[in-house]
């Protein structure tokens, strides 16, 4: 399997924890993995296929393999932002907030590591978004 970046600075026994946590869920082409507004208890890390970010019925990204979504929700406890959906036959990886939580507890090193590559994840779809709005910003400027 390649390297998840989220969890590239766990050390192979924590890595091993936490796919021992993990549960494989295959879906079918065009099934809800989450819908805008739904209560967040887990989160999913794509291994294979292609997903759609929606927001209010409209396509806003796609997602590919070896990205994690839903972990906003997880984290903040918010409902669900957006609408994921399955744009090929996908598999993830299934990561309960109970399971995940109760494995920081056993393990403050591996929460750390976890956390750390949960900000550097964030961090880079925050980077991109604002270049986005940027890009936009720009686009509009242009028409007036």
């Amino acid at each position: 399997m390649e390297i998840i970046p989220i969890l590239g600075g766990l050390t192979n026994d924590q890595f091993e924890s936490l796919l021992e946590i993990c549960e494989s869920r295959t879906f079918p082409k065009d099934a809800a993995i989450y819908t805008e507004g739904q209560r967040s208890i887990d989160m999913y890390i794509l291994t294979e296929g292609v997903l759609q970010v929606s927001l209010w019925g409209k396509e806003i990204s796609r997602i590919f393999p070896i990205t994690p979504v839903g972990e906003m929700g997880l984290f903040t406890g918010e409902p669900r932002s957006a609408s994921i959906i399955t744009r090929t036959p996908c598999t993830l990886l299934r990561i309960t907030k109970d399971d995940l939580f109760n494995l920081f507890e056993k393990d403050k090193d591996l929460h750390i590591q976890f956390q750390m590559g949960m900000i550097v994840d964030l961090s880079e779809k925050m980077r991109m978004t604002n270049e986005l709005i940027a890009k936009l910003r720009s686009k509009l400027e242009k028409g007036r």
